[in-house]
């Protein structure tokens, strides 16, 4: 009798097939692995709406009233840009060692929060930014790039944005640029500190934060921003609008329409948008595009985009919400209640 040889190694076959079979598992866990991922990233996205909404209403009980988008002396002025509603809640998000450090050179027209000017204060503010980042201003699943060089300094872009109101509010002023639309039916129109009792629809029926975390539809994402935050270039989360007006009506907040007009009459609109279209909609009109005062809302969640209230309170809003409907949400005081905010 012939004893059998053992055998040492797989055949060729039996090695194609366990390849196949992991191969297969693989494919089947992967979507898996990444849905799981994407729901602990869009929870984190979440709980940074519910600290810059802790944020806000701590604000408020500290000054009575809710932080400006941007804050001038007043009609006239011929200061730059100052400092956002951003920069000022910073104390409430365990930012104060920044903020401190931007109190010191100053939030007024004195300090231009514009990056690309020359002014020495503005470099101060350049060299106290570099490198600092926030990561409450970022939604981990953001594709789009978190930082921007200006002058020579690596400066963090943000991935959410104040809301104005909506194109629909009687407030609203069409002059704004590139044909967009400025209203201050919302709580971040600009240079003004609403007290909450002007949030008359109810603090659980408006919108003050939203994303602008990703690009719109059919957007190529190597083109330059188009339909992103609405900072230029040469901004940044830091940088509120120059315009000390308030719109109240067509040619109340940008009376000649153009780039070049004195500085309190800027028709160009920063870290904060008025409501016109649907979460992440397809297209590029113009006044959409950065700068102007109609950025879409986008995110990269699958759906729709997250967002917080006045009262704190997060909501996940979906990408097929009536217009109308969010309309209602970004305006203050249209006396428009809505009944089921998860939508």
């Amino acid at each position: 009798m012939h004893r059998r040889k053992s055998r040492l190694a797989f055949t060729l076959v039996e090695l194609l097939v366990v390849i196949a079979i992991i191969g297969i598992l693989v494919g089947l866990l992967l979507p898996a692995v990444q849905a799981a991922r994407e729901a602990a990233r869009r929870m984190q996205c979440s709980n940074n709406f519910k600290q810059m909404g802790l944020a806000i209403l701590n604000y408020e009980s500290t000054y009575k009233r809710m932080p400006p988008a941007a804050m001038k002396g007043g009609p006239g002025l011929t200061g730059g840009h100052t400092a956002s509603g951003f920069m000022r809640i910073l104390p409430y998000l365990e930012g104060g060692n920044l903020y401190n450090q931007m109190a010191a050179v100053g939030f007024g027209d004195s300090a231009n929060y514009w990056l690309g000017s020359n002014n020495p204060i503005t470099h101060k503010i350049l060299d106290i930014m570099q490198n600092s980042t926030f990561s409450v201003y970022r939604c981990p699943s953001s594709p789009l790039r978190d930082r921007v060089t200006i002058q020579g300094r690596s400066i963090m872009w943000p991935s959410y944005m104040l809301i104005a109101g909506s194109d629909l509010h009687r407030t609203a002023d069409p002059n704004a640029f590139n044909g967009s639309i400025h209203s201050s039916g919302g709580v971040f129109p600009g240079s003004i500190s609403y007290k909450i009792s002007a949030i008359s629809d109810g603090t659980s029926n408006t919108m003050v934060i939203s994303e602008q975390a990703a690009w719109g539809h059919n957007i190529n994402a190597g083109s330059f921003p188009n339909l992103r935050t609405s900072i230029s270039p040469t901004g940044s989360w830091v940088m509120g609008s120059k315009n000390p007006r308030i719109p109240s009506g067509p040619g109340t907040w940008s009376r000649t329409g153009s780039h070049g007009a004195p500085p309190d009459t800027d028709l160009r609109c920063y870290n904060t948008t008025t409501i016109r279209q649907p979460p992440n909609v397809g297209g590029t009109p113009a006044w959409s595009n950065f700068r102007a005062c109609n950025t879409i809302l986008a995110s990269a969640h699958t759906g729709g985009v997250n967002m917080c209230l006045s009262d704190g309170s997060v909501h996940f809003l979906s990408e097929n919400i009536d217009l109308n409907t969010l309309r209602n949400l970004a305006d203050k005081d249209d006396g428009q209640v809505i009944s089921n905010l998860d939508l």
